[in-house]
Formats: C-alpha cells, structure tokens, sequence
C-alpha cells in the first residue's frame, strides 16, 4: 500500500486542482528536500485568497497572505549545510515538511542522454546497488507540455536509495553522487528532461516568437497545423501497415520494420517552441538552486547556426527569472556518432558542438564537458553515463566550488601559421597535453589542415613547448591556411591533458558547411 507524505498530498492535489481552499505547495517543495544553503528557504504555494499562512520552524515565524490569484509565498533564514529542523505550514490545513537537509540544488535539463536512466548505463549495476546515500536527494519533474505557463507539475523529492536511484537520470545521477563525496555536504538534483526534444521547446517563447530567423520554423508548425487532418490520416495508415509488417513471418536475421514517427496534434507536440518550458521549467523558476547541467542539442544539428543564439538567450532568460544571479549552467558538449571518420569531414554536428563551446566559451559562468571520446558509433545514446557524470562534477568542483583541480579540457587558445606548419597553443592542460587518456599513446590523432584550396588534409602533430603546445605540419599542405581538429561525426580524437579530459574540438577557418572539400588521406 503506497502511503502519502502530506507534503506530497498536497503537491498532489495542487496538480489535479481540486480543494483549492486548503494550503498547497509548489513544485519543488516537499519532505527530503534538500534546501539550497546559505539562501533564504523559500516556501509559496496556493491557497483561498486572503488566506492566512502561518510557518514555523524552530523559533522562526513568519506569515503570509494568499493574494487575488490565491498565490502565496515566503521565506525563512537561510541554512547551513546538513541537517535542518522540520519546517510547519498551517493555514485551513497543517502541512510538515520533515526530513529536511540544507545543501547544494541543482538542476539538471535536456533531451533523451539527459533522460536516460541508471538502469540502462554501462555498468550500473554495481552503482545501483550501492546507492544508498541519504545525502543525496534526487527529484524528477514530470513530462507535461503547455502553450501557457503552467504553476505546477507533478514533483517529488526522494532519498536515493538503489530503487529511486536506478529510474532516475544516469548523468545526473553520477553528477550528485560525485559532488557529494568530494564535497561532503547533502546535494539535491532536479530532472526535467524529455527525450527528442530541441532547445526552443526549453526556451520560453519570447526567445523565439519574434525573432526573424525562427520565422520559417513557425511557418513550418502552422503547415503542420494546417494540415494535421491529412497527417494524421497518413500516420494512422502507416501504422496499420507497420503492425501488419510486426506480425507477419520474416527471413532469418531480417531487420524488424522501422516505426513510423508519431504525429501529435498540434497543441500537444513536444517539439513546438516554449512548451516544455511552459510546463517543466516555469513552475520552478525561482526555487533557489546552485546552477544548472545542460545536455541538450542533437535535436536542433540540422539548424547549428541558430544554436549559439538560441542557447545564449536560454540562458539569459532562465538566469533572469530565477534572480540569483549568473548561476553556473554545465553545458555538456555532443558525443561521437556513427562510423569512425576516415577522413576530414564536416557536418550539422560538428557545428552544433561549436556552438556549444563558443557559448560556454563567451558566456559568463557557462562550463563546457566534452565527450567526443565517451559515444557509440552505433548508438545515439551511448551507455558511458558515469565518465560524463563524473566529467561535470570535475568542472563543478574547478569552477564553480574553486578546488585546486584540473576540470576542465584543453582548449585552443591561439594557432599560427609559419613555415608550412601550425602552432598551436592551449589553455586548460592541466599538468600538460598528452596523447591519449592514459598519457601512452605515441600517435597524436585528429589534426587537419588545408590550404587555400580547402581542401582537408591529415597531418602529423605533435605535443611541443613544455606540455602547452602542438605543432601541426602535412606534407599534403606545404602552405596551410586553416586547421581542424576532432572535426567529424565520429573524429579520431587524440589529444589530452595528462589529467585524461579530452580537448574541445575547434577550427580556424570560417568556411561554411559544405565549401570545403576532403582530399586525400595525406599523413
């Protein structure tokens, strides 16, 4: 028999809109919160207008008044990390917050690698059953998508336990878990995440309904609703086709029939512009928390030049409305995919994690996690959950908590080109670059040039002023104008710091996608 914390009880009821007259609270708040430290404890919620709400906790008191709309909120001292007392809200209704830890809160949002469970990464199983940490507090939001702001969404806090641990977000998962230990103060984190689903359906619509370049994606989703009635005919014929393939006898070894993608009406499509932050992110905006994990933006590849945009003004916005500043927002970088590159190679994706790091690279307080050594080239969701987990807590504890660490991955700095080579310097190497993770491998891959022709070349590279340095030289190119590296889908990626965090793909030449061609393999 499941039983009910009245906290629960009452986000509960707050989300299926019945007894508005009773004290109910917003998403986020419940018993086994975690609380973010050294900020005032924010407590709001609906009520009966002009309803009076009192709280206490120990010997504080404060009240609060239900406005017009029924909303109320307030705040009580702020908290120390660790344990802290129970938390009392009575108004028509009592309410108790019990089990309650002060410490760090994040929050963690993306699409499917964000989503993705402990249940199904790499060798979890051990993890899972280890995982019983009352310092860690995790919280899933629900999916639900809206075309207004929506005021709640079904929420819970939970104690990470083997079985909370296991349905919830790998990525995040090993993020708290890692944070945790070398912080040694409670940490909560917050999922909201939905697989297939690209950045502008995170953004608020303001970001992109008066914005010319989102004009023809607007166009595209009133043709869709225009149309729909025909759409959906076609889907449901494909369907019934599909099922008919299902169950009809196949050849040994025959590929099952691929599903037709699903066709949502239009009102209820996760894809359409400010829907999901309608109805996952602006019931929590304003709940204190430490910062923010991003991974998101295989959904958006095919249009890569409005990212840089579109993720900067998320950003912003989301900075914005929740009024504590330039919180930390971890952006973790697109992982390899599909067949290794055999040569030189541009695409939507390489782009993408482009605009990912110019962002994190320009934008204040932004901290870029790379894992173009983590994917599959089969999967798009590859099961490596706990390298990425483990690479964002590195830069957490770099940048955000300022421990004396290597968190971060080499990036360029400058390149010149003199005397038919490329001279390449870094910022982030740690104790020095190296070739390979583990500092042994003699081949230093990955590295392109080009000359004037643009046409892409292999080249030899290697590691050069005291760790900080790489030259890059191909006899294929005895004057180059450009140089890329780890430019491809799938890139051979061999450079390090000798602290095993791969370097951030670059380029040095503007040219866009398509005008420059391979040439031959070269050296």
């Amino acid at each position: 028999m499941t039983r009910w914390c009245p906290a629960l009880v009452a986000v509960f009821v707050l989300c299926s809109g019945v007894a508005r007259g009773e004290v109910l609270l917003a998403p986020g708040i419940s018993s086994h919160m975690v609380v973010q430290r050294d900020a005032p404890i924010l407590l709001r919620g609906s009520a009966q207008p002009a309803g009076a709400i009192a709280i206490t906790q120990g010997g504080n008191k404060v009240s609060a008044t239900a406005g017009p709309d029924g909303k109320w909120s307030a705040s009580l001292p702020p908290c120390e990390a660790g344990p802290i007392a129970d938390i009392t809200i009575e108004g028509e209704n009592r309410i108790v917050l019990t089990d309650l830890l002060g410490g760090d809160v994040w929050f963690a949002a993306g699409q499917s690698n964000m989503e993705f469970r402990l249940t199904r990464a790499s060798g979890a199983s051990e993890d899972i059953t280890g995982a019983a940490n009352g310092q860690i507090r995790l919280c899933k939001i629900g999916r639900q998508l809206s075309l207004e702001p929506k005021g709640d969404v079904e929420s819970s806090w939970e104690k990470c336990t083997p079985e909370t641990a296991a349905e919830f977000s790998a990525v995040a998962y090993y993020f708290a878990r890692d944070l945790q230990s070398a912080l040694g103060v409670p940490v909560g984190i917050i999922s909201a995440a939905w697989g297939g689903t690209p950045g502008e359906a995170w953004a608020a619509p303001e970001i992109t309904r008066d914005d010319p370049a989102y004009a023809p994606l607007y166009a595209e989703w009133e043709n869709y609703r225009k149309n729909y009635p025909a759409i959906k005919k076609q889907y449901d014929a494909d369907m019934a086709t599909y099922d008919k393939k299902m169950v009809a006898p196949r050849e040994p070894g025959a590929k099952a029939p691929a599903k037709p993608l699903s066709k949502p009406e239009p009102d209820k499509n996760y894809r359409y512009p400010g829907v999901l932050f309608n109805g996952m992110i602006h019931p929590l905006v304003g709940l204190p928390v430490k910062g923010f994990l991003w991974y998101q933006g295989e959904s958006n590849k095919d249009r890569y030049g409005q990212y840089k945009q579109l993720l900067s003004s998320l950003i912003a916005d989301w900075r914005r409305r929740w009024g504590q500043g330039d919180l930390p927002f971890l952006i973790v970088s697109l992982a390899n995919f599909k067949a290794l590159a055999t040569e030189p190679s541009d695409s939507g994706r390489t782009r993408l994690r482009e605009a990912q790091a110019q962002v994190a690279r320009e934008v204040p307080g932004c901290m870029l996690t790379v894992t173009i050594d983590l994917g599959e080239a089969g999967d798009i969701h590859p099961r490596n959950k706990k390298d990425v987990g483990h690479r964002l807590s590195l830069s957490a504890l770099q940048t955000v908590y300022g421990r004396r660490i290597t968190g971060s991955s080499p990036r360029c700095r400058s390149v010149v080109f003199a005397d038919g080579q490329a001279i390449v310097e870094f910022d982030e190497t740690g104790t020095g670059l190296a070739a390979g993770p583990d500092s042994k491998k003699a081949q230093l891959d990955g590295f392109a040039l080009a000359g004037a022709d643009q046409r892409w070349h292999w080249a030899q590279a290697a590691i050069e002023g005291e760790g900080r340095q790489v030259v890059v030289k191909s006899a294929a190119v005895p004057d180059p104008v450009a140089l890329r590296y780890a430019w491809a889908d799938n890139p051979p990626a061999g450079l390090y710091n000798r602290e095993g965090l791969p370097a951030v793909p670059f380029r040095t030449d503007d040219w866009p996608l398509g005008a420059a061609e391979t040439g031959s393999a070269g050296e």
